[in-house]
This record gives C-alpha cells, structure tokens and sequence, in this order.
C-alpha cells in the first residue's frame, strides 16, 4: 500500500484517496507548510506527496521543496503550481520532481490514476527522467548560444 500525503490546503482529495482504500493516508489534509515539515519528520516511510504551491507558509517554494527532499530524499511529488513558471519547472525537474501540473488542470480521477501509475524508485522511470533533463538543459545551453 503506497504511503500518501496530501497537503493542498482542501481536503477533498484526501477524502477521496481514503474510500479508495489502497493507499495509506498518513494524515488529514495538511493546511500549512510548517506542520507538513513536522508530520514528515515523524513519517520517514511516506512515498508519495500530492502538493499546492499555495501551502500557507513563510518558505518560498523553492526552499520547500529541498526542506522536504533533506527530510525524505526518495519521497515521489506530485506538485500543482498556481500558474506556468519555466524557471521554477527547471528547478523543479533538477530536484527529481517531474509531476508538475497547474491547479485546475486535473480532475480527482486522474490525480488517482497518476497515482497508480507511479512506480516508486522505478530504474526506468528514472532513466527517462535523466534523459529529459539532458534535453532540456542542451535545449537551454543552445538557446544562450544562438543569443
């Protein structure tokens, strides 16, 4: 049973995950950024977190993130962002974060179905997931080339 936080700031999702009944929600729907850190401290064998970026809290984003991966380096994220940032994605891809989406853009379902989907420490995911990043920073490297 994968081991699965939320922390959207809305617990319908939870709620959602809970009647599924296999996956293990460690807790409610977690409101802020501090009381995340707190329960994935306590919790060192969560595999999977479904995150806002709009998680009340003083970090910024980028900074939470690496608090989160200093916590649990192998944890798998599903992020939402508020709207399209190509340099907080960079960021985001360096970070083994690759499920990152726009708020609104899923429906419940398919939140669910990525979430079956992932396979957790997968060689092959991350295989691909290096490759991805090869291609993005020699896209990068050649656009500040042709400049």
């Amino acid at each position: 049973m994968k081991k699965i936080i939320t922390a959207m700031g809305n617990p319908q999702l939870n709620i959602k995950l809970k009647e599924i009944n296999k996956y293990e929600i460690v807790s409610k729907d977690i409101q802020y950024q501090e009381a995340l850190l707190e329960i994935l401290d306590n919790k060192k064998d969560v595999e999977i977190l479904i995150l806002s970026e709009l998680l009340s809290g003083e970090i910024n984003i980028k900074e939470f993130i690496l608090n989160i991966k200093k916590i649990i380096p192998s944890i798998e994220i599903i992020l939402f962002l508020e709207k399209e940032n190509e340099e907080l994605k960079n960021f985001l891809i360096s970070k083994g974060i690759f499920k990152i989406y726009l708020n609104n853009e899923l429906s419940m379902e398919e939140i669910i179905n990525i979430i079956d989907n992932l396979n957790i420490n997968s060689n092959e995911d991350i295989r691909e997931e290096i490759k991805i990043l090869k291609e993005m920073i020699s896209k990068e490297n050649n656009n500040k080339l042709e400049k």
